[in-house]
């Protein structure tokens, strides 16, 4: 009994001097500069069309030093152009392993063209996991790969749903998610699509509550624009956003309305004064279709710790 309560007591410390280790930045100078994470994000490269192809292989090869890792926001095609070629996914996967191995780590999550508006929905999704759904067995932050990752508790990706996934870096908790606009008309893809949406939300809820007090920050990557459609997933999970009491950002693809940052669900209204929701920033990646190079952001300490640039 005495050992339970010693371990509780420890344990207990440990988290809270790690919260308040993350809520301070500067008690003792820059002493947790070092700790800021920066990473780019892109979205829209329809690979093959044009000179997209070559587009972003030079936006890879020539990310800043900086960088810690890519997220690609998803539409690796257009769908209304191409139709979706059978090799499309595994050649884009081809080559963003080659340009993970030789500059930083490159995560991707699935976009709207790459599967939802295609002809044949089910069969595009069936290509997009067998191409993006263990993408970081190779392609980790954590040396060892995500086998090591996971088994540090760093990175996750679940068996269930195995495009989504978390990793925990320098205190900022990031997730990948499966938010894309449309809808899933074919075959069983309603219910498949609808059973994947809970799971990913009892997945983020079960991830913000594990890791409890590791985390000074939420990012969230996702393709779709967070709009009427998104929201029911948001209020999902608004509640463990709210008890975790840390700045969040939602990153999506570009969508052609020119913003690169915005509160979509209520900045200075009396609703969100005391709601995650209501100060959670979204950030528009750049557009790779549009020649845009990957927009940077850094997220440093504080109350409004995202830096866009």
């Amino acid at each position: 009994m005495l050992i339970v309560l010693v371990a509780s007591i420890v344990i207990g410390v440990s988290l809270s001097q790690t919260a308040w280790r993350w809520k301070y930045k500067n008690l003792w100078g820059d002493g947790n500069t070092h700790l800021d994470v920066t990473f780019y994000a892109t979205s829209n490269t329809p690979f093959g069309y044009g000179t997209s192809e070559q587009q972003l292989v030079q936006d890879l090869a020539t990310i800043p030093a900086d960088a810690e890792f890519v997220a690609h926001l998803g539409n690796l095609q257009d769908a209304d152009s191409g139709m979706c070629p059978p090799s499309r996914m595994s050649e884009v996967a081809n080559l963003l392993h080659g340009q993970s191995q030789t500059n930083v780590p490159i995560f991707v999550v699935p976009g709207a063209h790459d599967w939802i508006k295609c002809p044949n929905q089910m069969s595009a999704w069936a290509r997009w996991i067998a191409a993006f759904g263990n993408f970081e067995q190779t392609n980790s932050l954590v040396p060892g790969g995500a086998l090591a990752a996971g088994a540090a508790g760093a990175f996750d990706r679940p068996k269930s749903i195995p495009e989504i996934f978390s990793k925990l870096h320098h205190g900022v908790l990031v997730f990948g998610l499966h938010l894309v606009s449309g809808t899933v008309t074919e075959g069983d893809g309603p219910e498949i699509k609808a059973r994947g949406d809970q799971k990913m939300s009892i997945y983020v809820r079960g991830t913000l509550s594990r890791l409890a007090g590791q985390y000074r920050a939420v990012v969230m990557l996702g393709n779709a624009r967070p709009g009427p459609q998104q929201r029911p997933f948001f209020d999902s999970i608004r509640e463990d956003l709210n008890n975790a009491k840390v700045p969040t950002a939602y990153i999506h693809s570009h969508s052609g309305f020119g913003a690169t940052e915005h509160y979509p669900y209520g900045r200075g209204k009396k609703s969100g004064k005391d709601d995650v929701l209501g100060s959670m920033v979204a950030i528009q990646a750049a557009s790779g279709e549009a020649n845009q190079a990957p927009l940077k952001i850094t997220v440093g300490f504080g109350k409004q710790p995202f830096k866009i640039g």
